[in-house]
């Protein structure tokens, strides 16, 4: 989604009593050993449930704290941590439409993250590339597209190993319907969240679709009851039975706040959403929950940030 000037991303700690300024070792002064020592199989191993067993029945977040490495003097926002903590993905705006998807990686999770790189064969100089979401093996991807006065429009691409290019992203079907942003796809690739103003409830509203397989389509989207309202719902993201999203709607701080609430998969609907507990008086946007490392990253502003439960 677009972002305005001097935002900032943050990340959150798992377990942690404050957190300060950090860098993008994910470190911050203190004993941060447990982000080290936390084993990054889980969805791997746990077949792909993220160790949700693990899970508290309800986060709390610690103070969010600038994600020092990556934000510039663009704009940067959408991110997307790889299950291994070793590769983040972004969309980096330059003003003027012009938005491109980005990767950032390093060696190890206490190492600092390399200069982003735009990714190869996905963005358009003639268009805005952003928001991408990739599945627990980062083979598949969906992402969001708008081109110079058209609606923002879902696309999808794939490739046969992580150090692959992508191959050229294609429209994202949804019952004959590719109109929608701000998407995430579920680390098996098989549930779809995403957002788009189709005239149902608020300015901008967030829906599910579900396939039974990696190769199949999407079909069916459905509007999350409950988590919708009369305001803009955007940027969702789901771990578990926990749903994260930003919406402008009265509650929390003011402006698009972030905030959570229980989802119900089947039925496509959840509890009352609650205040995430990190927003600001800025624009609070594109959550990332990364169960690995126990962090909330999401965009402030223009820029990254960070926090942990």
């Amino acid at each position: 989604m677009g972002m305005l000037k001097g935002a900032c991303v943050c990340v959150c700690f798992i377990g942690l009593n404050a957190c300060t300024r950090v860098d993008s070792g994910f470190r911050a002064p203190g004993d941060l050993s447990l982000i080290n020592d936390v084993d990054l199989d889980l969805g791997l191993d746990m077949d792909l449930d993220l160790g949700l067993d693990m899970l508290p029945s309800w986060p709390t977040f610690t103070t969010p704290v600038l994600f020092n490495d990556l934000n510039t003097d663009a704009n940067e926002h959408g991110p997307h941590l790889s299950t291994d903590g070793l590769r983040l993905y972004f969309t980096v705006s330059h003003g003027g439409g012009d938005e491109d998807l980005h990767l950032s990686t390093r060696g190890t999770l206490g190492a600092p993250f390399g200069p982003p790189v735009a990714l190869l064969g996905v963005n358009l100089p003639s268009a805005a590339d952003r928001d991408i979401s990739l599945t627990h093996d980062e083979l598949w991807m969906v992402m969001e597209r708008q081109e110079e006065g058209d609606v923002r429009r879902l696309f999808w691409s794939s490739r046969e190993t992580v150090d692959q290019a992508f191959a050229t992203p294609q429209p994202l079907m949804i019952d004959d319907d590719d109109r929608g942003h701000d998407p995430f796809i579920s680390p098996d690739g098989l549930t779809l969240v995403f957002a788009a103003d189709r005239g149902e409830v608020g300015n901008t509203d967030l829906y599910l679709a579900q396939r039974m397989t990696i190769a199949a389509p999407f079909s069916g989207a459905r509007l999350i009851q409950n988590a919708n309202s009369e305001a803009a719902e955007t940027g969702p993201m789901f771990v578990g039975s926990w749903l994260l999203f930003s919406s402008n709607r009265p509650g929390c701080v003011q402006g698009k706040d972030l905030f959570i609430a229980t989802l119900d998969l089947e039925h496509a609907q959840t509890d009352e959403p609650r205040c995430a507990g990190v927003s600001s008086i800025e624009q609070d946007e594109d959550p990332f929950l990364h169960l690995g490392t126990h962090v909330l990253i999401f965009s402030k502003g223009t820029e990254m940030w960070v926090s942990s439960f």
